[in-house]
């Protein structure tokens, strides 16, 4: 709890400062930032696997509020361990935690300006969690519908046909186009995995 509240009220500041002109001898720097989430990372991440509910879900907030603050530490670290969750076959608990801590991470990893390649690591996640709907393990079911519930109310699941708008970065929109290529078959595998559950 005290990793999470941390986490909480250092992204609230940063977000207050973000209007305090740079200079002001009290405004963080950026290196400040990025050693506050250093600092706080390992504890977070150490957190995500415990075995009581409540310390594994204070990790997955402390680590949305370092995703936000400084996305480039902090994603490729948990996108690691979430991947190797989601393949294990040994440590079940795992897996639960990593898909509550991926419904916590999402809109960083797809929203954040400074990760471009978060939007690549779509069609893997999505694929990679459909074992989740899991007939024997409820909270994994619930952990898993979760993740797709959030994932799904800030990307829609039809795909980009046209070109990208003048001024937006041509290349995210072709990497976004061929994501969205992936959503058809994933959303037939998924009504598949719902209707055997």
């Amino acid at each position: 709890q005290l990793v999470a509240s941390l986490c909480e009220h250092f992204h609230e500041r940063v977000r207050k400062e973000q209007s305090v002109p740079d200079g002001a001898p009290y405004k963080l720097l950026p290196s400040d930032i990025s050693e506050f989430c250093q600092v706080v990372l390992h504890g977070a991440l150490q957190g995500l696997y415990s075995k009581s509910g409540v310390a594994s879900l204070h990790s997955c907030s402390a680590l949305k509020m370092l995703a936000f603050l400084d996305a480039q530490a902090v994603l490729p670290k948990l996108l690691d361990r979430a991947y190797q969750a989601l393949t294990t076959v040994l440590e079940v608990h795992q897996t639960t935690a990593a898909l509550e801590a991926l419904a916590a991470i999402i809109y960083p990893v797809l929203r954040c300006e400074n990760y471009t390649v978060g939007l690549s690591h779509l069609p893997q996640l999505m694929a990679l969690t459909l074992s989740g709907v899991d007939t024997n393990d409820t909270r994994k079911t619930w952990a898993t519908l979760r993740f797709f519930t959030v994932l799904l109310s800030g990307v829609p699941l039809i795909p980009i046909t046209e070109d990208a708008p003048e001024g937006e970065d041509s290349e995210r929109h072709e990497v976004a186009r061929q994501v969205t290529d992936f959503f058809a078959d994933w959303a037939l595998r998924f009504l598949d995995q719902t209707f055997a559950f």
